[in-house]
């Protein structure tokens, strides 16, 4: 007989997204925390599926995005409550701005709680949380430098290494990462999984010193090649809403974190005083420059380690753990 608190968490899973990555991580730590909470993950994102889940969970709670879970409306959450003897529902929501507020609004009304990851003024917090992203716990292989001919660059050894990491969109400015490094002498790392052969071609290009790896990369291992590094830079310039999960992959890496200031989806360490103070802020491409030329050059910046520690995942899946309990008590 299984006497653990069972949650069904509605998601992607086991695939290269934001969402799988964060379900992922958030399984692990509550479980952790809790052993007597089992977490399943559900992948049919269509809530009539649900009526098929064996056996009934005692809490639902949706990992949602707003295109993915869009099946997902008030009406159906109100009614899949009352179809199951009032069952909780709770939600992580994880773009809750422009143009998802209104979306968003609605769903964490009819929800029994929601935990958000960014600043929201238009929320009914009295039922809700913000808690920013966990960051990473590295395995002890990550406190080690990886070596070998895929990870170096053909003469860069005695360069220092700027690393990123992150599907290669415009708007996170690959390009100008690439200019930057090279005008500041150091080589360029990125971990950019479809990266196409003009993209690597513009990048070796723009930074003859640059090493890119195409390839998906695991959780535990992106954070190891990053560590490999000595800095590293998100320089995003896009207005999409939610809290950037890549840059936590760089604080979890424990070296200097570089990021603009000015994109919304760094937000939320920007505001939190801690991560106001650890991260070198930028708000141009020639303050980047500048960090790069002034950065201190070390195994581990103990400002971002301070970080890492106050949100990392072995305390946020605690806090999960507790709301869990709470709601079904």
């Amino acid at each position: 007989m299984n006497d653990k608190l069972r949650v069904l968490l509605v998601t992607t899973w086991d695939q290269p997204c934001g969402i799988a990555e964060h379900s992922w991580y958030l399984k692990q730590a509550v479980e952790a925390a809790d052993p007597e909470i089992e977490i399943t993950p559900w992948t049919d994102l269509d809530p009539a599926s649900l009526r098929s889940s064996v056996p009934v969970p005692d809490l639902v709670w949706l990992n949602y995005q707003a295109a993915l879970h869009s099946r997902w409306t008030p009406d159906w959450i109100q009614r899949w409550r009352q179809s199951v003897n009032g069952m909780k529902i709770g939600v992580t929501y994880h773009d809750t701005g422009v143009p998802n507020s209104d979306q968003c609004q609605a769903i964490c009304a009819a929800a029994d709680t929601f935990v958000i990851h960014e600043p929201a003024d238009d929320l009914p917090m009295e039922k809700g949380d913000y808690w920013r992203m966990g960051v990473p716990t590295p395995t002890p292989a990550g406190i080690h430098p990886p070596d070998g001919p895929e990870y170096w660059a053909l003469g860069y050894r005695d360069q220092p290494r700027l690393g990123t990491i992150g599907f290669p969109f415009a708007w996170k400015c690959y390009d100008e990462l690439a200019k930057v490094t090279a005008a500041n002498g150091w080589a360029f790392y990125v971990i950019a999984p479809g990266a196409t052969d003009e993209q690597m071609a513009c990048w070796l290009r723009l930074n003859p010193c640059t090493t890119v790896r195409r390839a998906f990369v695991g959780r535990q291992a992106a954070v190891r090649l990053l560590a490999g590094c000595d800095a590293t830079a998100f320089t995003y310039v896009c207005h999409n809403t939610g809290q950037s999960g890549a840059i936590l992959q760089g604080i979890a890496a424990r070296k200097p974190v570089i990021a603009l200031s000015t994109c919304r989806q760094m937000r939320a360490l920007y505001e939190d005083p801690l991560g106001r103070e650890a991260i070198r802020w930028c708000s141009t491409f020639e303050e980047v420059g500048f960090a790069l030329r002034t950065v201190s050059i070390e195994r581990c910046d103990p400002g971002i380690v301070a970080l890492a520690e106050q949100d990392g995942w072995a305390r946020l899946g605690q806090r999960y753990a507790q709301l869990y309990r709470r709601l079904v008590a």
